[in-house]
């Protein structure tokens, strides 16, 4: 391991522009500062599509030519981003009046189902029903205890939540957060955006083709992320290890306690929001050995036993990523499904490992309006003219 990651946090305020002065507001403009065209022309475009019944019709254009009639939803954060010290990625939330216009949406133009029926009939190979929609939950954020689950409640809406045990009820912060907080921390202090030899050339031509690789603004985060997701654990580390050198001479990023705790995690799962899994540390299944992926998973279930928690044998990948070796542990636990993000086949039942099972992201930039949520649930923007 190598000894300046992120993980060295300094709970107070940084020398100068700190975080906590600077990120709501300011920064999280970035998240909502698509020009009132830009938002309302896709608008139009869904709602004209909608009105003349054409979602309908590529919906159903789809599940002619193979797509199944029911679909998985997943969300991350519903909250408001400007109350946030961390930036966050505009594909990581929604607002709390958006997620609850979202709710009434599903419950009089769909058919929601919990998770636990929807595999109980994949299961059985019983008929599911048309325009059937599950929700999902992934991380334990604190906003879904404040936010996402009161309304979930009010509106009488079923929901799975994924969590990982070693994050609830204390500070840590996953790794794409720790490098975001980082460069806006760099940012209100005046830096440039940091050039790290392990990103290679031709990443900071992009960033020059797309306007310029000084500034630090959310996007070029989010891109950096994404980037570092592809690469190997030792070489992510590297550039970790930069960022906490560069953080640490600033005195830090502040703390802000992200994960609900047990007491709120035992509270939401007696109103009945199902709990899955995402193994004990949220580690991606790709970047470590199968028999720590194994020992991971049972810590994981140990754990909620400990709390006296009830946890469905429910898998969902950090970061999305999986083998076929690893969904063969699944199975040998006891799990006939597991849940990653995007598209994927019709799940089929296997005798030998978990199925896969794509879950479509909701965030607020696409998903704003009833119209251009339906589109996003069947995956018909690109038919509509929206993609």
């Amino acid at each position: 391991m190598h000894s300046r990651q992120i993980c060295i946090v300094y709970i107070g305020k940084a020398s100068t522009g700190t975080l906590e002065e600077k990120t709501g507001k300011q920064y999280h403009k970035e998240n909502n500062q698509l020009s009132y065209l830009e938002r309302l022309l896709p608008r139009l475009t869904a709602a004209w599509a909608y009105k003349r019944g054409n979602i309908e019709r590529y919906r159903l254009e789809k599940i002619a030519e193979g797509d199944v009639p029911w679909k998985i939803i997943r969300y991350e954060h519903v909250t408001r981003p400007e109350s946030k010290i961390y930036p966050l990625k505009r594909t990581s939330y929604v607002r709390p009046d958006t997620f609850e216009m979202q709710l009434k949406f599903l419950k009089n133009e769909c058919n929601v189902l919990s998770l636990e029926q929807l595999t109980r009939a994949l299961n059985s190979n019983s008929p599911i029903p048309d325009k059937t929609v599950v929700l999902t939950f992934d991380g334990g954020y604190n906003d879904f205890y404040s936010e996402a689950a009161p309304l979930l409640v009010k509106h009488s809406v079923p929901c799975t939540l994924f969590v990982a045990p070693a994050y609830i009820g204390h500070d840590f912060i996953l790794w794409p957060d720790k490098v975001v907080g980082a460069l806006f921390l760099l940012k209100t202090n005046n830096y440039e955006y940091p050039k790290f030899k392990e990103m290679g050339k031709r990443y900071y031509e992009v960033l020059e083709e797309l306007g310029g690789a000084e500034e630090i603004t959310l996007g070029r985060a989010a891109l950096l992320v994404d980037t570092m997701h592809k690469m190997s654990p030792d070489k992510r580390a590297e550039i970790m290890d930069q960022l906490g050198v560069m953080v640490e001479q600033l005195g830090g990023i502040p703390v802000e306690r992200q994960f609900m705790d047990w007491e709120q995690l035992a509270e939401v799962s007696a109103a009945g929001i199902e709990l899955g899994t995402m193994g004990f540390g949220h580690k991606a299944a790709s970047e470590i050995s199968l028999k720590d992926f194994e020992t991971d998973l049972r810590a994981s279930f140990g754990e909620f036993e400990r709390h006296g928690l009830r946890v469905k044998k429910y898998f969902a990948y950090p970061f999305g990523t999986f083998s076929k070796d690893c969904r063969d542990v699944l199975f040998q636990n006891g799990f006939r499904h597991s849940f990653a993000i995007g598209d994927y086949p019709p799940p089929r039942p296997s005798r030998k490992r978990a199925t896969v099972i794509g879950r479509t992201q909701m965030f607020e930039a696409f998903t704003y309006c009833k119209e251009l949520f339906a589109a996003r649930i069947w995956r018909v923007e690109q038919q509509v003219g929206i993609a």
